[in-house]
């Protein structure tokens, strides 16, 4: 990527140097922005050589995932089942009277700046990628995984949250749960 847009440099992240896991999510996280921005170099010179290939509308999924920097558009595939995200979200993650939520409400508050009122902005960076997911259990109402995605909290701090999803037996991935990592 640098060698076409040289000032280009990663959102930084902030990992655990000792941690693999941390040090492989920050590299595809990495991967993904250098991406994005490379599919747009291409589309930006596209529309000035009048060439098709712009901005793809928000009913054509582009082929790159989205990064710490893009909302990604309406329609896009995050690879599990979105409608009960908001639900997730705002009355379970994020609402800090839940019985069982443990804290993470006030962590992600706290440490990210994201509460009910804000809660689009985290569901807009949270995907699933079976081949970077964790199998991490098998229950009765399907597997478990878990993903360690880069968050950009709404303070702007940039950290580690891990994900659980589950898949149940016919196939369909939902979000379970965010905790910090």
């Amino acid at each position: 990527m640098r060698e076409i847009d040289p000032g280009w440099k990663p959102t930084p992240i902030l990992i655990d140097p000792n941690n693999v896991e941390h040090h492989i999510a920050k590299n595809t996280a990495e991967y993904r922005e250098a991406s994005a921005r490379y599919a747009d170099l291409i589309r930006a010179r596209s529309n000035e050589d009048g060439l098709p290939g712009g901005a793809p509308t928000s009913s054509e999924p582009t082929s790159t995932p989205p990064t710490l920097q893009q909302r990604p558009a309406a329609g896009i595939s995050r690879g599990f089942n979105r409608q009960n995200l908001r639900d997730k979200l705002e009355r379970y993650l994020l609402e800090p009277s839940h019985s069982q939520n443990r804290g993470k409400a006030t962590w992600f508050e706290q440490n990210l700046g994201f509460s009910r009122l804000n809660w689009r902005d985290l569901a807009d960076q949270i995907y699933f990628e079976p081949s970077a997911a964790r199998l991490t259990e098998t229950t009765d109402w399907g597997d478990r995984y878990e993903m360690l995605l880069p968050v950009r909290g709404a303070n702007g701090r940039n950290v580690f949250v891990r994900f659980v999803f589950q898949r149940d037996p016919f196939g369909e991935i939902t979000l379970i749960t965010g905790m910090p990592d």
